[in-house]
């Protein structure tokens, strides 16, 4: 057990170690940039690159130093992978300096082809009307949850729930607020059993865009 715990002190005492000292770099570097040296900037956002491939802030100002290089290829690579990792802030420079965003696994929802949809009765229909559920998927949800000795337990409560069609056409629950996970199971299970889902797509590719929807669920 001491090993255990002292393994784990070392590693949170690494990890904001090296936080504090990628936080010191992109200080140093956007001073740096600031005043228009832009090579040792470079040098600072490529050091701290090494540290964590991975940081936004990173990755944004090293990009931005590239592109004041004239290294705009390497800048959109850059950008695109901001991108990948949730920064809308790289996006809207991807759009202005490279044209198409590349395609990912997850987007930005007013970046997908087309939203999510269910088929029912061979026709696909929106997951979402005027901001709500749709009421034809809620109702097919409704009839099927009455048979489910889990959902039994939850009679009359209204549920929020937060969900998306993931890059494989399957309902996900991604919260639901002080509940257990036998009923986030048993909903995820209902909802993939009573329609099909066709995830969102990009450039022909299903993709799943991050937020997904919010809607409550009352069972009467």
């Amino acid at each position: 057990m001491k090993k255990i715990l002292i393994l784990i002190l070392i590693t949170s005492n690494l990890i904001f170690s090296q936080e504090s000292e990628i936080n010191k770099l992109i200080e140093l570097g956007s001073e740096e940039f600031q005043n228009n040296n832009i090579i040792k900037a470079n040098e600072l956002f490529e050091k701290a690159l090494k540290i964590d491939s991975l940081n936004k802030d990173v990755l944004f100002n090293l990009a931005a130093t590239e592109l004041k290089l004239n290294n705009k290829s390497k800048a959109c690579k850059l950008w695109q992978k901001g991108y990948k990792l949730k920064d809308y802030g790289a996006r809207e420079l991807v759009l202005k300096y490279c044209g198409q965003i590349e395609y990912s696994e997850f987007m930005f929802k007013e970046d997908v082809d087309s939203e999510p949809k269910f088929i029912f009765k061979d026709k696909e229909l929106p997951i979402n009307i005027d901001s709500k559920l749709n009421p034809k998927l809620t109702s097919l949800f409704l009839k099927e949850s009455k048979k489910s000795k889990v959902i039994k337990n939850y009679k009359n409560q209204k549920i929020l729930l937060i969900f998306n069609i993931n890059k494989n056409g399957k309902f996900e629950i991604k919260a639901i607020k002080d509940k257990p996970d036998e009923l986030k199971f048993e909903i995820e299970r209902i909802f993939n059993e009573i329609v099909t889902f066709i995830p969102s797509k990009y450039k022909g590719l299903n993709t799943e865009y991050w937020g997904g929807y919010a809607f409550p669920i009352y069972f009467n």
